[in-house]
């Protein structure tokens, strides 16, 4: 996201998106960020996960 641009990547290129197009693109990425771990959550998450792969 580049103020009101959003510019996504895909395994053959790349397409721009503006206006209500961009507003979903940053409306999905605030729900990610709003549900995202951090901090010492993110690393025992991680940490976790790593175990769990050795298994």
């Amino acid at each position: 996201m580049y103020d009101d641009v959003a510019i996504v990547e895909t395994l053959v290129g790349e397409t721009t998106h503006r206006d209500d197009e961009a507003a979903a693109y940053a409306k999905a990425i605030e729900r990610l960020w709003n549900e995202a771990v951090t901090g010492e959550d993110a690393r025992r998450l991680i940490v976790r996960a790593a175990q769990d792969l050795k298994n």
